[in-house]
């Protein structure tokens, strides 16, 4: 149950840093997809799925900053 509660913030985050994107705010971008990523690692293992896609997204928006 935690742990749900936990990737529903996870995904919040990275949300919010989507729509940071979208408005090519890219400091405050990164920062929600650094949460969202840092907040995913400390309650599951390295090999969860969103973790890589959280991960590809940070990238993506580190290469447009």
């Amino acid at each position: 149950k935690i742990k749900d509660k936990v990737s529903l913030l996870a995904i919040s985050y990275y949300n919010l840093g989507t729509q940071f994107e979208f408005l090519k705010k890219y400091k405050e971008c990164l920062l929600f997809f650094w949460k969202a990523i840092e907040v995913l690692e400390i309650h599951f293992d390295m090999t969860y799925p969103l973790l890589n896609q959280f991960r590809n997204g940070l990238s993506t928006a580190i290469e447009k900053y």
